[in-house]
């Protein structure tokens, strides 16, 4: 008789646990060889076998696609599986390191805010990303001229999406006009996703509660004035401010915002 297996020793071979060696035997990938009473025995070709769905389980490789290749008899369809397995693993190779990336970009902006907390800074230049055919109001309507095409095409960009809010009129309340529109801290292929290129900002790093009349945001805008005034700074009055909502947690039951504020500053005459 051929060498047997028993499970034990199948799921040693594969670093597994014999519980999966039954499993794969349940899903009618690999069966024993052998069941006498309450053991099971696996003879080469099992085994074998087996060491071809486990590799391809570690390379995410869905059962019911599994199954397709143990009973495939033409060469050319395994190997087309197996390409087409790889170009996904591609895909998602790339969709992880986006997210990544994303991570590595929200830790920066949470890395201010842990620092420097209501205090302003200078910036040379930013850039936000925007749907900038989609805005909302605050009674929740939703504007996106009736069509679907103003939706980014970017799970991971509309997942991960913020609030970008946009004052027109900080200065001037009686005019006030605000727009709430579907933001980002990252790019995306998709042409519905804009980038607001900006320079020469002053940013606030807002850290505190907020009110649906900006009486906060009012707040920080005369401090921006003084500021400016005490660092011979100018506001472009007329540019909108640019709020960017990163987070939020509760703290004693209390709304918790971290909202980066920028104001756009004139450029100093040469």
């Amino acid at each position: 008789m051929d060498k047997l297996f028993r499970t034990g020793d199948v799921a040693k071979l594969h670093d597994v646990t014999s519980d999966t060696v039954r499993f794969y035997d349940k899903e009618g990938l690999v069966a024993p060889t052998i069941k006498k009473q309450k053991y099971r025995y696996y003879d080469l070709n099992a085994t074998t076998l087996f060491s071809v769905v486990t590799s391809l389980r570690e390379i995410n490789m869905p059962i019911k696609d599994i199954k397709e290749l143990l009973f495939t008899e033409d060469i050319n369809h395994i190997i087309s599986q197996y390409k087409d397995h790889s170009n996904n693993l591609i895909e998602h190779k790339v969709q992880l390191e986006r997210k990544i990336f994303y991570l590595n970009e929200f830790i920066k902006n949470l890395d201010v805010f842990e620092k420097k907390p209501n205090t302003f800074e200078l910036i040379d230049e930013k850039s936000l990303y925007v749907c900038e055919g989609q805005h909302f109001s605050l009674d929740g309507t939703v504007n996106n001229n009736g069509s679907c095409s103003y939706y980014v095409d970017d799970q991971l960009w509309n997942r991960t999406s913020l609030i970008l809010k946009l004052n027109y009129h900080i200065n001037n309340p009686s005019k006030k006009e605000d727009k709430y529109y579907c933001g980002n801290i990252i790019d995306s292929e998709c042409n519905e996703a804009k980038g607001i290129h900006l320079n020469n900002l002053l940013k606030f790093n807002y850290v505190g509660e907020i009110d649906d009349k900006d009486k906060y945001l009012e707040v920080i805008y005369q401090k921006a004035l003084a500021y400016c005034s005490a660092n011979n700074l100018k506001l472009v009055t007329i540019a909108p401010v640019y709020e960017l909502f990163i987070t939020s947690h509760k703290v004693k039951n209390k709304d918790k915002h971290y909202i980066g504020v920028y104001f756009q500053l004139k450029n100093e005459e040469k």
